[in-house]
């Protein structure tokens, strides 16, 4: 019987590797038709997503005290030695439970090379991971790790509106932001 449900799955996966063999592959540096990739990982420029962008947002921080938050973050573009990853340093003010904080951060960005396409809007998936110096109690290093998106809402690409929507863990996730910006091209 074991046996039997081997040879199944076996079979199943010669099928599989045979059906994916049969699919046409694009040559090396050669992008599938419709892949909204430009050079080197990034996204292609006509998609009209800022390519280096001023963001300010409001977010919700959660941890120890629940407090407002203030900030702005400014992706300098990409790095010289690896060209999918972006600088972006940050700086924020939070105020509400406990003592006024502030942070900054260099943060490394990685744009996902892929958008979700709707007719009233788009969406570009990030990631990002990044050190920075946070003071409320006092100073702490902290290791910052984000996902979120930016998403383009506007019928007319010409002119398209873009907002920025994370959650980002600081030190690890000790702390959380809920973000909500505005991405403007600079």
């Amino acid at each position: 019987m074991v046996g039997a449900r081997l040879d199944d799955m076996q079979q199943s996966i010669n099928e599989i590797s045979d059906a994916a063999s049969s699919q046409p592959v694009a040559a090396e540096g050669e992008a599938e038709p419709g892949t909204p990739l430009s050079g080197q990982g990034r996204l292609d420029p006509s998609l009209r997503f800022p390519d280096r962008e001023l963001r300010s947002y409001t977010a919700l921080q959660l941890g120890n005290y629940t407090q407002r938050v203030f900030g702005a973050s400014w992706d300098w573009g990409p790095s010289s030695s690896v060209p999918a990853l972006d600088i972006v340093p940050e700086v924020s003010l939070a105020f509400g439970e406990g003592k006024p904080a502030w942070m900054t951060a260099a943060n490394m960005q990685y744009r996902l090379p892929w958008v979700i396409e709707r007719e009233s809007f788009w969406i570009s998936p990030i990631t990002s991971l990044g050190l920075g110096l946070s003071y409320q109690d006092g100073p702490d290093v902290v290791l910052n790790l984000l996902y979120g998106a930016n998403v383009q809402l506007a019928r007319a690409r010409s002119n398209p509106v873009n907002l920025f929507v994370a959650h980002r863990g600081i030190d690890l996730f000790h702390r959380d932001r809920i973000i909500l910006g505005l991405s403007l091209d600079r």
